[in-house]
């Protein structure tokens, strides 16, 4: 049982202020630079000073995860531009889908306006 009843909200505050500061360190090419080196080195360090084969084999695995983020930075790190993440709403996707499917009835499998207009033609 949780002993503050917060429903994670010191979790959530956290998560937005590691955002936050990750952003402002990753907009600065220099600083991003350097955090990127670090964040490289730690886990190929670990790989070296483990000594029992679990430690070896968890430690490769950070290294791998490492290698993959690196990349993923290090390209938008190039471009100059930190991408903001935007959740898409469910609502707005399914009104946007509706819309673009034409007046389609999916149970139909049909086009409605046409239907409409060839029985307002007879």
């Amino acid at each position: 049982m949780e002993v503050f009843f917060d429903f994670g909200l010191f979790e959530l505050l956290a998560a937005i202020g590691l955002a936050a500061l990750s952003r402002t360190i990753y907009s600065r090419k220099l600083v991003g630079i350097l955090f990127l080196i670090a964040s490289a080195i730690a886990p190929a360090i670990l790989l070296v000073i483990v000594s029992v084969p679990t430690q070896r084999w968890i430690a490769g695995i950070c290294v791998a995860t490492t290698l993959v983020n690196v990349a993923v930075v290090a390209a938008v790190l190039q471009t100059g531009h930190v991408p903001q993440l935007t959740l898409p709403r469910l609502m707005q996707r399914r009104e946007t889908s509706a819309v673009k499917a034409g007046d389609e009835d999916p149970a139909m499998g049909r086009n409605l306006s046409r239907t409409v207009r060839y029985s307002e033609t007879r």
